[in-house]
């Protein structure tokens, strides 16, 4: 896949977050633990799928990676996508700062091998 493609599948997962946070908290509020057990193995999955998609575009695209590279631009896409009942935080400079220096690292170590 090329850069752009890449890119709006990114903005795609980045605008599915939200909606599968909110998801998350609000299948932690089931209060019989039987029933959200239930609930939130199929929500397993789904997070499993999304991380996969996710994972594989990162894997080709490091630079794009959410959680590391990426995180200023996927953080400021999912801020895009917020709603007045769900509002996205972004993070700390300090936390943008430590996910660029770790990507750093791993752009240099794959480079060293």
């Amino acid at each position: 896949m090329d850069l752009k493609c890449a890119e709006e599948l990114l903005e795609t997962l980045a605008w599915m977050s939200v909606p599968i946070d909110k998801l998350d908290i609000e299948l932690n509020k089931i209060a019989d633990i039987d029933e959200r057990k239930i609930f939130k193995e199929h929500f397993k999955e789904l997070v499993r799928a999304f991380y996969n998609i996710q994972g594989d575009i990162s894997d080709q695209y490091r630079e794009l990676d959410p959680m590391f590279g990426g995180i200023e631009k996927h953080s400021l896409l999912r801020k895009k996508y917020e709603t007045e009942s769900f509002k996205v935080e972004l993070p700390s400079a300090e936390r943008i700062s430590q996910a660029l220096n770790t990507a750093e690292k791993i752009r240099n170590y794959s480079s060293s091998k």
